[in-house]
């Protein structure tokens, strides 16, 4: 399963084979009883974003990341949630948007209506996804839930979107021999166990260390 894990997200969602690539896991992880709410961490994508959370689409021989494109167009995730597309080959230099991503008026490429499509599509989907990942996290449910440390870092730290509202919450860490929270259903860690996380909202949180501080 950690190959499909890897695959579903790393593949955009605009890719035709997705879809397939989808039912794929989720036949999988019904035949192995994977509960929903780890399917759901497992297959965030990622959109083709960085570790920095940014995304260049341009022409083949630039070095960008994404070049099924003929524009020149930085896309990055902010710590807001909200996303910033800046074409850089504007003929007035870059110029940084929001959504809905209005074109320079002096853009000095003309007949490029499919790769300006493709980025906007793009930077919308990215948003949409972090729109998604807002909502999932802040949902009461998730403050009776804990993760092994390694699975917290891989699918909450981490990822390039998801990571953006972890880093919005409170999170409570566990050594091994700790007990765990009043408000968690997990039971009490046993010595020796790797450490876990917590997720505590911000109406009912108390201090606890933060995200940088514990690694």
């Amino acid at each position: 399963m950690e190959h499909l894990w890897a695959l579903c997200s790393a593949v955009p969602t605009s890719t035709p084979a997705r879809p397939t690539l989808v039912r794929a896991v989720k036949r999988a992880a019904k035949r192995r009883r994977i509960p929903a709410e780890a399917l759901a961490e497992r297959t965030v994508p990622r959109h083709g974003l960085g570790p920095d959370g940014a995304l260049r689409m341009a022409p083949p021989g630039t070095g960008a990341e994404w070049i099924n494109s003929w524009t020149d167009t930085l896309i990055t995730l902010g710590a807001d949630g909200r996303v910033t597309l800046t074409w850089l080959d504007a003929a007035d230099g870059p110029v940084p948007t929001r959504t809905p991503f209005p074109l320079s008026r002096h853009y000095g490429k003309p007949g490029l209506a499919d790769s300006i499509t493709i980025a906007r599509n793009v930077a919308r989907r990215i948003e949409a996804t972090a729109d998604d990942e807002t909502r999932r996290l802040t949902d009461p449910a998730m403050t009776t839930r804990s993760w092994p440390w390694g699975e917290w870092v891989r699918y909450y730290r981490d990822h390039p979107i998801t990571g953006i509202v972890t880093r919005r919450l409170t999170w409570e860490y566990l050594l091994p021999g700790e007990t765990a929270p009043a408000h968690s259903t997990q039971e009490p860690r046993r010595s020796g166990c790797p450490p876990c996380a917590y997720c505590r909202h911000p109406e009912t949180s108390r201090a606890v260390p933060s995200v940088d501080a514990c690694g």
